[in-house]
């Protein structure tokens, strides 16, 4: 049999050495570069996204203060008294002359009124 020396050992441990390092520096490689492919297409993605979420918002605010600009008003209502209270209220009340100071008080032409319809039953 023949038995290896020990210098050829040392020689085929070092050339297996060196081709299983260049297949793991090799492999190494091809993941670094996969990654950082990867990184680079998802910052795109990321940058993208936050870009459209931006414009997306200021298009909302433009749109909500377009509206409310252009928007019409709505016409204030008329303010009437309701019926039951239209003939409590004295002719005078209605007339522009008089002072709104004398008119503020609504209560008290229907205290004046019950109570003169309470001096007319009694």
């Amino acid at each position: 049999m023949n038995k290896p020396l020990p210098q050829q050992l040392s020689e085929l441990l070092e050339r297996q050495s060196e081709t299983l390092g260049r297949k793991h520096q090799d492999r190494l490689e091809a993941m670094t570069r996969l990654a950082v492919d990867a990184a680079r297409d998802s910052g795109s993605r990321r940058a993208w996204s936050s870009w459209t979420l931006a414009a997306g918002a200021m298009a909302a605010v433009v749109l909500t203060v377009a509206l409310v600009l252009l928007s019409p008003t709505p016409r204030q209502p008329e303010t009437t008294l309701a019926s039951g209270n239209r003939d409590v209220i004295p002719a005078w009340v209605e007339d522009d002359s008089v002072p709104v100071s004398l008119l503020e008080n609504i209560e008290f032409y229907v205290w004046i009124n019950q109570s003169s319809n309470a001096d007319q039953q009694g």
